[in-house]
């Protein structure tokens, strides 16, 4: 099991064996590791995309996630923690910071706030919150 996930990492990190040094025993290993480099690379690269189409207009199979709604979900789940996270690691965290940047950036664009699509969005999570009471 050892020597696969040590093959797996020098796959992943597009190294072959040898060329630190170490594992001198795994050196047989670098043709297979050599012809899968090529395939690790495109994996990488499309798994680390910007997807062109927005979230919100991926097709899905079964039409049961919401994405406006699950968006407005973690936006009010942001909004609603800012204060607490500002007390517990300070306002000047650097994650705080950039968590403040970033529901500024939103709201210039109008992600939310008096945008039509916002209004939509916060409609739907409060319908859903309604339908969640018991």
């Amino acid at each position: 099991m050892m020597l696969i996930a040590i093959t797996i990492q020098k796959i992943s990190n597009l190294k072959t064996f040898g060329s630190d040094g170490k594992d001198p025993h795994m050196i047989p290993l670098n043709d297979i590791i050599s012809k899968n480099i090529p395939k690790m690379k495109t994996f990488l690269d499309e798994i680390s995309e910007i997807p062109i189409t927005p979230i919100d207009e991926i097709p899905v199979e079964h039409k049961t996630i919401d994405f406006g709604l699950e968006m407005a979900t973690v936006m009010n789940f942001i909004i609603e923690s800012l204060d607490p996270l500002k007390q517990t690691f300070g306002k000047e965290n650097p994650v705080v910071v950039k968590l403040v940047l970033t529901l500024k950036h939103l709201r210039s664009v109008g992600f939310f706030g008096d945008s039509r699509k916002s209004r939509k969005i916060e409609k739907q999570l409060s319908n859903f919150r309604e339908s969640q009471k018991f």
